[in-house]
């Protein structure tokens, strides 16, 4: 009786075994479907947790490489490169022969962007091109190595990487993004040239500024001398001295203004080198600095015709002065 027992255990055994097995398979692809269903609705917290669960499982180990990746891409949508990080390593190292193994060498490259290690990722993503060229994601590699290159200051190399992508991969979903990257750059030289043209309005005008501070202070005082050498001869001082206290004046408030205008400058070229977003500078915005420039140095240059006026008068009366 015994015996008889045992024999029917055994054949219950290798008759529920397999059923078993494959009960553990459905159940596996239904946690794997929901966390993709999480996935797709942009539902990444519940899609990890689904993922987790088949990684954290030993009877579903069959899926766990698939599992391990899709646990890797939902901690990038939540912005965890550590928890992501993590988990493509791990899929890395122990699924080399995984269908998604390419795509994970890209994903890899895409994290360490993220991470804000830009050569890095410029490392991994050429890598992935010349060993993956006919993958579907060269295009989106191509546009992120010009994002490296955009956040190093390298405009010229970044917008290569972009015109890669416009001309090589026209279809390409980052065909606007790298279009509109291209028009930042075209921005940011424009910057760079008004910043240029900003640090060259100060700094000339500064100096014109000191100069003409220098040359009124001498004026001044040959006027002073000459109303004394007038007064000491019994001399009233005339309306021509009078006429030249009212040019220092107008000069002084002349100056005063220019030092404001040199004020504001100053204030757009802080402003600029500590960033201003590139996409409020136009080429309007150029051209009204540029005719700004234009009419200072203009300014500039009445000025030094009226000083120049002033120097040969005030020579005049000095000789007047010592032929006396």
């Amino acid at each position: 009786m015994k015996k008889s027992n045992l024999f029917i255990f055994i054949v219950v055994c290798f008759i529920f075994i397999p059923q078993l097995g494959l009960a553990n398979n459905d159940k596996a692809k239904i946690i794997l479907n929901e966390g993709i269903e999480y996935f797709k609705s942009n539902q990444f917290e519940l899609a990890a947790l689904r993922f987790r669960d088949v990684t954290q499982n030993n009877q579903y180990k069959e899926y766990h490489g698939f599992a391990y990746f899709m646990l890797a891409k939902s901690y990038m949508a939540l912005r965890n490169y550590t928890g992501a990080s993590k988990n493509l390593e791990f899929f890395l190292i122990n699924y080399p022969d995984h269908t998604y193994y390419s795509e994970a060498i890209y994903l890899k490259g895409k994290l360490i962007y993220y991470q804000g290690d830009f050569e890095g990722a410029i490392s991994v993503l050429k890598d992935f091109i010349n060993t993956y060229k006919n993958s579907p994601f060269v295009p989106n590699s191509y546009f992120f190595i010009g994002e490296c290159l955009f956040n190093l200051g390298h405009f010229d190399e970044a917008e290569t990487f972009y015109g890669y992508v416009l001309q090589k991969y026209p279809t390409s979903y980052k065909v606007e993004a790298a279009r509109y990257r291209i028009s930042l750059i075209g921005f940011k030289k424009r910057e760079t040239e008004l910043l240029k043209l900003l640090k060259w309005s100060y700094e000339d005008s500064l100096n014109a500024i000191e100069e003409y501070q220098r040359r009124e202070r001498t004026y001044e005082q040959v006027i002073t001398a000459y109303q004394k050498r007038l007064s000491g001869v019994g001399i009233e001082p005339g309306s021509d001295i009078a006429e030249l206290q009212e040019q220092l004046k107008r000069k002084d408030e002349e100056i005063a203004k220019l030092k404001k205008e040199i004020a504001d400058l100053n204030e757009k070229i802080a402003a600029l080198e500590k960033g201003v977003p590139v996409a409020t500078i136009d080429e309007s915005d150029l051209e009204a600095e540029r005719e700004r420039l234009k009419q200072i140095e203009e300014l500039l240059n009445l000025k030094e015709q009226a000083l120049r006026t002033k120097e040969e008068y005030f020579k005049q009366l000095l000789e007047e002065l010592e032929s006396e």
